[in-house]
């Protein structure tokens, strides 16, 4: 029973425990006894469904933790920010403060109209100041 518990990541003692239980009562002893019940902390269905309206009518385009602070202020539903979030993101819609991303920019062009690679252009050397360094050819140094 010593591997077998250690395997399992229990006591030896605790490993002789689930073997009786599965004797006794099969492979339904093993699992969890509160499998399948809600737990006690869990924010009821018909609140989670107000706060995702209210937020679709009233307080479009306010953070999360903003609105977590307004839901508490104005309706008196006293919920942590990543409450709010999760209310939200588990609408399958994304939350009304986050945008949709910016077109990725285009790579940069020199003022001939082509690019590094098919104009061979290079930027200058910097003469002097910051990130300037000495050309060997140059005799500087």
């Amino acid at each position: 029973m010593g591997e077998t518990a250690e395997v399992l990541g229990v006591s030896e003692r605790q490993g002789w425990r689930l073997l009786a239980a599965y004797r006794k009562e099969g492979a339904a002893a093993l699992a969890h006894g509160n499998r399948g019940r809600v737990p006690w902390n869990a924010t009821p269905v018909a609140m989670r469904q107000q706060v995702v309206v209210m937020v679709q009518e009233c307080y479009r385009g306010i953070n999360h933790t903003h609105l977590a602070e307004l839901l508490a202020q104005r309706e008196g539903i006293v919920l942590s920010r990543s409450t709010v979030r999760r209310f939200l993101r588990s609408r399958s819609a994304q939350p009304a403060t986050q945008t949709t991303a910016a077109p990725p920019m285009p790579a940069p062009t020199h003022a001939t109209g082509g690019d590094a690679a098919t104009t061979g252009w290079q930027p200058p050397l910097l003469a002097g100041g910051a990130g300037a360094r000495a050309h060997p050819a140059s005799g500087g140094g």
